[in-house]
């Protein structure tokens, strides 16, 4: 060692810049073998030096490790919050191996789990299709296994931080999918996957300032619902809608006018739907500037402050309830189920407040909801805006099956929507878009708009689209990508209109399910009938 010490030291007093990339060591002879070259540029040895994915493997121990070419390094793919690999056997070893990476808070709820398990479904399907991954490059190129590293990092806590840097610093992937809640989308997008140039694909972020971060680029791409669509669907219901019954049920004439409160959590994602939703309300015949003292505005604290939130939730609610307002609109996502339980609280003790609820997408899900609605006058005052696509589409019905029959999941697993399956063949079909070009996360985010019309062919739904997808894309081609949930045509910003549906509680001590009724994001208005309530009122003109 001590000879090996004294000949390098030679090298150094001899030349101040030895390399500038590792195959300049090696171009240096024998001594130079398992060297490679430092950000000094300097030929260093490297004790984790390899040159393929089976050496670090053996090395390791069977582990999951992988050779990164870039720096002849072995690189331990998991991490304490980011444990799990969605794989094939063997896939590893394969030097062409493409890792992605995975935000969706797996361990926060049974819900997320098992898009977790869409997503590994998503993935053995095309695997399998394919012939064993993403099309080769060259002439001669073999099939490249997809592998996704699954994070557990928990909503808007340092797990999250720490599983997005893994991914991004550690691991270098080119491509995350999630995660889910805006403050998330903000906060990884911002820290991490943007200046990493990294693209993130979620189906959350639907945050009016998560659509207005600098320099996006294509690199981060919303397919799910927006601020935007979410205020104006509410605002329209709320007019077209919600307004009339209220009159029709209370003998209101035209000239009588209505309270509306909104309630919306203290962060900045809630502040942006307060300004959005204010410019979008219209009651009384009038915006709700003009309305003055009848539209009434109330945070209720920041979810994240655990110690203070069952206060700021009690107070805002006791606030609320003291104006007696006929419309409720109630924001938010993880502190809505809370916020909800502490309006009902305020219910049982003033009967003179009996609001007309407008609630949010995350109780669409709650199984709370059905032991809070005590009965059909109760009933009657609750209406939510929910994701499609809906129960009773021929489509859906066909991804239900699909899942169901899965071996992945069990019978009693909740049925996640179909966001993160149709995500993942986006994703491997931009991929293959790619080519022969670099796979780095700003090719994969211009690929992404090779998956929308115009296009070349309309793709087979699932896993019958699989070969033309990949034949097409990999010679240069477009197609039209159908999901499970719809169409996934992306703008040139990287965000899609999507159509939001309406919940009720269809009988007491039932489960949430659609009205019948959505908004329609193309044209802003709603469409169908609330089948929930006994002779709804005409939409509107």
């Amino acid at each position: 060692m001590a000879a090996f010490a004294s000949s390098c030291s030679i090298f150094l007093e001899a030349e101040s810049e030895q390399c500038s990339t590792d195959a300049d060591c090696t171009r240096r002879g024998q001594e130079f073998d398992r060297m490679y070259c430092a950000e000094s540029k300097v030929c260093v040895p490297n004790d984790a030096y390899c040159k393929t994915n089976a050496e670090c493997i053996q090395r390791n121990g069977g582990e999951h490790y992988i050779c990164r070419q870039s720096e002849h390094r072995c690189i331990d793919l998991l991490s304490p919050d980011c444990p799990t690999l969605y794989m094939t056997a063997g896939d590893l070893a394969n030097d062409g191996v493409v890792i992605f990476g995975a935000l969706m808070s797996p361990t926060t709820s049974p819900g997320l789990r098992a898009s977790d398990l869409v997503l590994e479904l998503a993935r053995s399907e095309i695997r399998e299709a394919a012939g064993g991954g993403l099309p080769g490059v060259g002439a001669n190129g073999k099939r490249r296994p997809v592998v996704f590293v699954s994070c557990t990092g928990e909503v808007r806590k340092p797990s999250m931080e720490a599983s997005a840097n893994h991914l991004v610093n550690r691991l270098k992937v080119p491509a995350i999918i999630g995660p889910f809640g805006s403050s998330d989308v903000l906060n990884v997008a911002s820290k991490y996957t943007l200046p990493a140039k990294v693209l993130m694909l979620t189906p959350g972020g639907s945050s009016e300032l998560v659509a207005n971060i600098q320099n996006r680029g294509q690199l981060l791409y919303r397919y799910d619902m927006t601020t935007p669509t979410v205020t104006s669907a509410n605002a329209t219901l709320l007019r077209d809608h919600v307004e009339g019954l209220i009159r029709e049920r209370k003998g209101l004439t035209a000239h009588d006018k209505i309270k509306v409160g909104f309630l919306y959590p203290g962060d900045g994602l809630g502040w942006a739907t307060r300004d959005l939703l204010f410019e979008r309300l219209w009651f009384n015949g009038r915006s709700a500037a003009d309305n003055g003292d009848y539209y009434l505005p109330s945070d209720y604290g920041d979810p994240a402050s655990t110690a203070t939130f069952q206060a700021t939730t009690a107070a805002a609610a006791s606030n609320m309830a003291g104006k007696h307002p006929d419309v409720l609109i109630l924001d938010g996502s993880a502190g809505s189920e809370q916020m909800f339980a502490a309006i009902l609280r305020e219910e049982s003790r003033d009967a003179n407040f009996k609001p007309f609820y407008i609630l949010p997408e995350a109780l669409s899900r709650s199984t709370a909801i059905p032991t809070q609605i005590k009965n059909d006058e109760m009933r009657l005052r609750v209406l939510g805006d929910m994701l499609g696509p809906s129960a009773d589409d021929p489509t859906y019905k066909r991804y239900a099956s699909l899942i169901r029959s899965s071996p992945l999941f069990k019978p009693t697993d909740p049925l996640p929507g179909p966001h993160v399956y149709d995500a993942a063949y986006m994703l491997h079909y931009a991929a293959a878009a790619v080519g022969s070009d670099p796979l780095t996360g700003e090719n994969i985010g211009k690929a992404m708009q090779r998956l929308s019309p115009p296009a070349d062919i309309s793709l087979k739904l699932g896993v019958l689209g699989v070969p033309d997808a990949f034949n097409v894309l990999s010679t240069g081609g477009r197609v039209d990508f159908q999901g499970y949930r719809g169409p996934e045509d992306f703008d040139a910003k990287g965000d899609m209109k999507v159509d939001l549906l309406f919940w009720c509680v269809p009988q007491v001590g039932t489960p949430q399910r659609e009205t019948g009724m959505m908004f329609s994001a193309t044209n802003g208005t709603l469409v169908g009938t609330n089948n929930c309530f006994p002779k709804p009122p005409s939409f509107a003109p």
